[in-house]
């Protein structure tokens, strides 16, 4: 009993020592600022020190820190980037230089600045070796940020964030294989990668896909991408990433930036494929333009060396094109400016003619808010006024009154020759009835006499404002003897002409004059009329269109202010008039004016009504019936 006891707390304790050193590692939090700002102070470290030093203080041996081959630095000559060389011109020289045959080479490139791409056998599929670890752990990572789980995740009786550690950092295999465990197994693993990938390698490879570690370049490329412009989306990966092997593969030579990378080796003797050695690394290099790296090799003999000075020399390559990049930028900055200068010169030239023209069509145009007076159509008696106009039916009845007072005279002197006529009663009687004849005549021709008309004609014209200004317009033309309508009561169809119809009527009110002439039946009552004056307000309007299309060709790009023929579009030029407009009525009280005119009235059927004239239409109407 006590041994099968101790040999069960002998096992505890052995589980406890494997596993709980492990969480006293030195496991990166997220956050790819804070990684990159130590992976730079390591960076910083190592340059001060040589090879064996580097070993000696970090107690790993010098072949961990050199490469099998014992060389601190790419073997003479160094390739140097120039102006003019290509990408392809550069990887054809490093194949050369490191005798590697460019059928056992898999190598893939991204410039995040430029965006290209460049491939050595880009779809081929190879051996990946460890670097599978990268889209295992992109799986859980993925699950992190979508709140499915949490870093602290247990996975077998430890949190993920040690797995992310072991599997990156350590790349330790049998925490790879927990973890695909943890999925399903294998099998399920690699159906799970498959969106990390950009493509279906199921596809490519058929039942094959299900039991090889195969991977390409361009699905090692998608992978990274994604990880540089998503890390959030996958915490940790390149936080622990930029731990991993800081001194060797990518980062054996390349000490002046930090490099996130994941390497994979491995060897294999296979009787269908023979012996294999694949060494391969990839990894997101952070020179000031960030860019992603993967290298497969396949018995290539000098591969550590051959990715290490890749590395150097597609740092100092994305530095050369990310330079022209922002050279080729900066001119074409330029050449922006100048033709955004160019062309505001251009627009401003149009803007202001077009403004002139606009302006003086709004000054010289009718306001829209013109009034359409009604004539009665029922027939009426128009008095006349009392002043003497003698009419051919007239005259011709007082020629007739004479010729009969003639005869009647010639026969009176007949009859009195027999004595038988009072020649001075006769005559007298034929003098008074002519005078009597020619006062009918000529008094119609002097009109009305004497009259004395009922009512006040002041009442009429109060009763015709006041209803104005209540807008009761079937009171008002009640008031009228001329017109039936003045229009008051329609509105106008733009809006623009809304607005001015709108201020007009808030702007009238009168003051009667004295009293109201009265001459037999007609009547002159002096009104001082207030009103807008629409002129005023119109050339006000144009006076700011010119400054406010101006700003609004500063606003808005050039197609939404002009068409196809450099000129401004009906719709903007609508548009600034309006605001024109609305913003000279902000202060429409200075636009009232006072007009003293002489309202006439005639006392028609028992009342007063109004005889609507030019003055009357033209203050009603702002002044716009004179425009």
């Amino acid at each position: 009993m006590m041994k099968k006891t101790f040999a069960v707390i002998l096992w505890i304790l052995l589980l406890a020592g494997c596993v709980m050193p492990a969480f006293a590692e030195d496991i990166p939090e997220p956050g790819l600022e804070a990684a990159l700002r130590k992976a730079q102070e390591f960076n910083e470290w190592m340059r001060q020190r040589t090879d064996d030093e580097i070993a000696a203080e970090m107690h790993i041996s010098r072949w961990d820190v050199l490469s099998p081959y014992g060389t601190e630095a790419p073997p003479d000559p160094l390739i140097e980037v120039s102006e003019g060389d290509t990408w392809d011109d550069l990887i054809l020289r490093l194949l050369e230089k490191y005798e590697a045959d460019a059928d056992g080479v898999g190598i893939g490139y991204y410039n995040s600045r430029t965006g290209e791409e460049h491939y050595v056998n880009a779809d081929r599929y190879m051996v990946s070796a460890s670097m599978f670890k990268v889209p295992l752990n992109m799986i859980f990572a993925d699950r992190v940020s979508s709140g499915e789980m949490t870093m602290d995740s247990e996975i077998f009786g430890a949190p993920y964030r040690w797995y992310q550690y072991r599997t990156i950092v350590e790349s330790d295999n049998e925490r790879s294989v927990d973890l695909m465990n943890y999925l399903g197994g294998y099998r399920a693993f690699k159906e799970y990668q498959i969106p990390y990938l950009g493509n279906d390698p199921e596809a490519d490879l058929g039942w094959n896909y299900q039991i090889e570690n195969f991977y390409n370049p361009r699905q090692f490329i998608h992978m990274l991408r994604s990880l540089l412009a998503e890390p959030e989306r996958f915490p940790g990966i390149l936080e622990n990433m930029l731990q991993a092997t800081p001194y060797s593969y990518l980062h054996q030579y390349e000490r002046r930036y930090p490099i996130a990378q994941k390497y994979g080796f491995v060897e294999q003797s296979e009787s269908n494929r023979g012996y294999h050695t694949y060494i391969n690394a990839c990894g997101v290099v952070f020179t000031e333009t960030p860019f992603c790296l993967v290298i497969f090799t396949d018995n290539v003999l000098k591969a550590y060396d051959l990715m290490a000075e890749t590395c150097m020399v597609m740092c100092d390559y994305t530095d050369m094109v990310s330079r022209f990049a922002a050279e080729n930028d900066v001119r074409q900055e330029q050449a922006q400016e100048q033709a955004r200068l160019a062309q505001a010169e251009e627009d401003r030239k149009a803007v202001a003619g077009e403004a002139q023209a606009l302006a003086a069509a709004l000054r010289g145009e009718r306001t829209g808010v013109v009034f359409s007076p009604v004539p009665l159509s029922r027939e009426k008696t128009t008095v006349q006024p009392s002043r003497f106009q003698m009419s051919v039916l007239s005259s011709v009845l007082l020629l007739w009154i004479f010729i009969a007072m003639v005869i009647g005279f010639v026969v009176i002197f007949r009859h009195n020759v027999s004595g038988k006529v009072n020649a001075f009663w006769a005559v007298l009687a034929i003098i008074l009835t002519a005078l009597a004849l020619v006062v009918c005549v000529v008094g119609t021709s002097f009109g009305t006499l004497f009259a004395r008309p009922g009512g006040n004609p002041s009442d009429t014209v109060s009763s015709f404002l006041d209803a104005v200004l209540a807008e009761d317009y079937e009171t008002a033309y009640s008031c009228l003897g001329n017109y039936s309508s003045l229009g008051l009561e329609l509105a106008p169809e733009t809006e623009e002409s809304r607005m001015l119809y709108d201020a007009l009527k808030q702007s009238y009110g009168y003051t009667l004059r004295g009293e109201a002439e009265i001459d037999r039946l007609q009547a002159r009552q002096t009104v001082a009329l207030m009103h807008l004056n629409l002129k005023a307000v119109r050339n006000d309007a144009a006076d700011r269109v010119a400054a406010l299309l101006e700003e609004l060709a500063e606003k808005r790009a050039h197609e939404q202010i002009f068409d196809e023929n450099d000129r401004v579009l009906a719709s903007v030029s609508e548009e600034v008039y309006r605001t024109a407009l609305a913003q000279a009525l902000d202060t429409g009280t200075r636009y009232y004016t006072s007009s003293d005119i002489d309202i006439g009235l005639e006392f028609v059927d028992g009342r007063w009504l109004i005889i609507a004239d030019e003055d009357l239409l033209s203050a009603l109407s702002g002044g716009a019936a004179d425009a």
